[in-house]
């Protein structure tokens, strides 16, 4: 891993505050080039599970497993969870950390060497020890809404399903929250492991060893920077969540309440529209604008969210090992601004032009039946089903 150069040393040094500001477009950019192809991932992992069990029968032959009863498709599931864990790893745990380390130390980004750079770095966690921490950090921290990968939670439908199970059974809810206080506390020793792994080209034992050295002899400056840091990131979600959700569902579901359900716009040449349809068209232009911006931006929102958690992680990482001051070398000015711009600028450009389709032909998009489902409950349902 190249370190600071004597170009950095001279260029400007910033506060973290304003370094972090400076990373948004990279951290935007690389969470949509890793969104990209996770997409595409899934895509194939989705078809290949309908082309040999489909998702639920899958899922049986894992609870078939876990009772001694194996069949064919075990071992189909036991290969796509772990290309899917795999992928998770690549594409989202390990750029966050080589992607900190780029912004850091004042150098240049690029997703894709990042990506390339962590699928290389899997060969140092093929020890024992490696091959639990990729299962502790993949698996376990999503089961408890800690972790870093939300594709695992969102295909598999783990937590969701565990949270409800939970919640009804009380001997259940003790032995969740005992393995929870269990892995935070291993969590916690190790937080560093991967970063000395990634970092310092350590392996996976003598990482999780200097791990535990700094958290040992830093105890109170880990805890207290890991809650500002967890703090942090719970805030922007609150926010995200009011900005993006609750209020847009609020205001579009008030002006539903004043407008007819079910109305029918046909588009025949020479006639113009009403007043009341154009109210209407406007509605439904912004229910799907509503909708996508609370898709795409929460989801990229919370990515953002988790890089600037892991920025912080990071530059705590660097200042316990005496290699990072108060002050860091300002984002290089010819880092690709202008094209991360262009192309935030270009997705919400298109999220825009789908929501105007969407409002202007609703009746040839979305064939319901059922007039009493308000536009919004039609349009959700209906982006929700491309998107899903």
């Amino acid at each position: 891993m190249e370190r600071v150069t004597e170009t950095d040393i001279k260029r400007k040094r910033i506060s973290f505050f304003r370094l972090g500001v400076q990373s948004l477009p990279e951290m935007w950019t690389h969470h949509l080039a890793g969104g990209l192809v996770i997409t595409l991932a899934m895509l194939i992992l989705r078809i290949l599970m309908r082309k040999t069990a489909g998702t639920d029968e899958m899922l049986d032959a894992v609870g078939a497993a876990a009772t001694g009863s194996l069949n064919w498709k075990f071992p189909i599931v036991v290969l796509l969870i772990f290309l899917t864990v795999t992928i998770t790893i690549i594409v989202e745990f390990f750029p966050h950390i080589l992607l900190s380390d780029g912004i850091l130390n004042g150098h240049r980004t690029n997703p894709w060497h990042e990506m390339w750079e962590s699928a290389k770095a899997l060969k140092k966690f093929r020890s024992p020890l490696g091959i639990v921490i990729l299962v502790y950090v993949s698996v376990f921290l999503p089961l408890v809404y800690l972790g870093i990968s939300m594709i695992l939670e969102v295909e598999f439908h783990a937590s969701w399903e565990l949270v409800d199970l939970i919640s009804h059974d009380l001997l259940m809810k003790s032995w969740y929250f005992a393995v929870v206080g269990a892995l935070a506390v291993l969590g916690f020793r190790s937080i560093f492991t991967v970063h000395g792994v990634l970092i310092d080209d350590l392996s996976a034992e003598a990482a999780y060893r200097l791990s535990n050295q700094i958290v040992h002899h830093h105890q109170d400056t880990v805890r207290k920077e890991l809650l500002k840091a967890i703090l942090v990131f719970l805030g922007i979600m609150v926010l995200t969540f009011i900005l993006l959700t609750i209020l847009p569902d609020y205001l579009l579901r008030k002006q539903a309440a004043s407008l007819p359900k079910g109305v029918v716009i046909e588009w025949v040449e020479g006639i113009s529209l009403t007043s009341l349809e154009k109210k209407v068209i406007g509605h439904r232009i912004l229910c799907s604008l509503g909708f996508l911006l609370d898709t795409y931006g929460s989801l990229i929102i919370t990515m953002i969210a988790m890089g600037y958690y892991m920025l912080r992680v990071t530059r705590l990482y660097y200042y316990l090992t005496g290699r990072l001051g108060k002050s860091f070398p300002e984002r290089p000015d010819k880092n690709r601004y202008s094209y991360r711009v262009f192309i935030i600028i270009l997705v919400f450009v298109l999220i825009v032009l789908i929501s105007v389709a969407s409002g202007l032909w609703f009746n040839q998009l979305y064939h319901v039946a059922d007039s009493q489902l308000t536009d919004l409950e039609i349009i959700e349902h209906g982006l929700g089903l491309i998107f899903e």
